[in-house]
């Protein structure tokens, strides 16, 4: 079996058990498709890469440092002109630390609340991939 990572080592070594049993669904071929197996070990790679590049991120929100939502609040059927309201809610866990904290890093916020560190905006872990294989079978 050939190596999950550039390195040589799998990603069930690394304590993602499911990345052995995604290569045995991938043999086997009955139960997911190829593209959800690859998109799936693509995650776990990305995951991966992720934990190495941020050891100290913060796990409540993926290294965010918060939640967006987008919505539309005009009602339809109402002649609002259109656009989104967008709402950004802080990480309780960052927010929380005192003094609040980088939410890759774990680096200590200035008095403004705002990052020393080197780390990039908007950075994050991707959400995972969705499985649509059950509807499929």
């Amino acid at each position: 079996m050939e190596p999950d990572t550039r390195d040589g080592r799998r990603l069930g070594d690394l304590g993602y058990p499911g990345a052995t049993q995604t290569r045995a669904v991938r043999k086997r071929g009955t139960i997911h498709t190829t593209d959800c197996v690859d998109q799936t070990l693509a995650y776990a790679l990305a995951i991966v890469a992720f934990d190495e590049a941020y050891p100290r991120h913060c796990t409540s929100c993926r290294g965010w440092g918060g939640s967006v939502i987008y919505d539309d609040p005009s009602p339809p059927g109402v002649s609002l002109s259109p656009g989104y309201l967008l709402d950004v809610d802080p990480c309780p866990h960052c927010a929380a630390a005192d003094p609040p904290r980088c939410s890759l890093c774990a680096t200590p916020l200035d008095d403004n609340f705002e990052r020393v560190c080197d780390c990039p905006q908007n950075t994050g872990l991707p959400p995972s991939p969705e499985c649509w294989c059950w509807e499929e079978a």
